[in-house]
């Protein structure tokens, strides 16, 4: 008989927890030296350009970190980075340097303290924060309701650039529903999502959703082919 996997996480040890605050200490501490030393643009002139190489070479970082710890200096006072390392994942960890590099990515301050705060409360890794910035796919609530804050599709032009996007589109929605599986073992919480995951008024409206949209991609498609 299967068994639910456990739901618990791993704590970190005190030596793994102590090792990640000194280097999240190191790096705000390169970024306060870089800050009052300056550093210069590197694709300004070739001596930045070498400065910037020679200083990362020393360090033994590639040169992009420097300019991300001069930037965490900059953007983060000794009081907020005092908060900052109090702050803990779900397994004890505080956050990583890579984690600092995904928030520092995010430029409106407000919406890069509230994805902190889910970061901490879901225990995000560093990778997932990465794809979830570069996806630019971040998501606001509102009185308990996401609301999509993402980039909008770009503005049709034409009516065959209009039928071009609600041709794409619809397929996207048609391929993401046939990914998902009919069902899914109860058992086995490790299973991907399957349409029995949804309540069955979710899944009525969902199949009527999409019969819709499969008429619609049909009918862009015969507009197409008359253009």
């Amino acid at each position: 008989m299967a068994t639910k996997r456990s739901a618990t996480v791993r704590r970190r040890s005190q030596a793994e927890i102590k090792e990640a605050l000194k280097q999240l200490r190191d790096y705000y501490s390169l970024g306060c030296k870089l800050l009052k030393s300056g550093l210069p643009q590197a694709e300004r002139s070739n001596y930045g350009q070498g400065v910037v190489l020679a200083r990362a070479e020393e360090l033994r970082l590639p040169p992009f970190r420097l300019y991300r710890a001069k930037q965490f200096a900059s953007e983060y006072s000794h009081e907020k980075f005092t908060e900052l390392l109090k702050l803990r994942l779900p397994d004890g960890m505080p956050l990583s340097r890579m984690h600092v590099d995904g928030l520092l990515k995010v430029k409106n301050p407000r919406e890069r303290n509230k994805l902190l705060k889910r970061v901490i409360k879901e225990g995000w890794s560093a990778n997932r924060l990465a794809r979830y910035v570069k996806q630019g796919d971040r998501e606001g609530v509102k009185d308990g309701v996401f609301h999509c804050v993402g980039r909008l599709p770009k503005r049709p032009q034409s009516r065959y650039e209009g039928l071009r996007q609600m041709e794409s589109m619809s397929i996207r929605w048609m391929r993401w529903y046939k990914n998902l599986p009919p069902t899914r073992p109860d058992t086995d919480e490790s299973s991907p999502v399957s349409l029995t995951s949804f309540s069955p008024s979710v899944r009525t409206k969902l199949d009527a959703a999409v019969a819709a949209i499969e008429e619609l991609h049909g009918t862009v498609r015969r507009a197409l082919a008359m253009k």
